[in-house]
């Protein structure tokens, strides 16, 4: 069998890849391990029936269904296969995302050339997009909302 292509969503075989944190039990002293964005998983009976509720269901059966995902977790977090090629490993606006821009950018203003640096500042945009939003504004004044 083809790791990579399973016939069944989560089959034993199967490789998936997480989108997100989730709690999956996937050693063999019943601990949980959370699974983080960029995370990838071999399937094995083990894991499989480990995460194996005692109605029948698994966190796998969802792994095909994006909408069934997404209205029991609020977001898609596990897909099928290894994590694509050429993706980044860390989740926009995560910790581990924030302390990477925020080292490059760092790095980058010890260029003294600003030429260079702003070569560098732009590559850095352009690999870690915009920055996060860091405040909004929350105030009501009078006339809004039919006040």
């Amino acid at each position: 069998m083809n790791p990579t292509e399973p016939n069944l969503p989560g089959e034993v075989g199967s490789m998936i890849h997480f989108c997100g944190p989730i709690t999956l039990v996937i050693d063999t002293r019943g601990f949980g391990s959370v699974m983080k964005y960029g995370d990838e998983l071999a399937v094995t009976d083990r894991v499989r029936a480990d995460n194996t509720d005692r109605l029948g269901g698994c966190v796998f059966d969802l792994l095909d269904d994006e909408p069934a995902q997404e209205r029991r977790w609020g977001r898609v977090l596990l897909r099928r296969g290894p994590w694509p090629e050429g993706e980044p490993r860390t989740e926009r606006g995560s910790l581990e995302w924030i302390e990477g821009r925020d080292s490059a950018r760092k790095e980058a203003w010890k260029i003294e050339n600003d030429t260079e640096r702003a070569q560098r500042m732009a590559e850095i945009a352009a690999e870690f997009g915009p920055p996060p939003v860091t405040s909004r504004s929350i105030a009501t004044y009078a006339g809004d909302h039919g006040g």
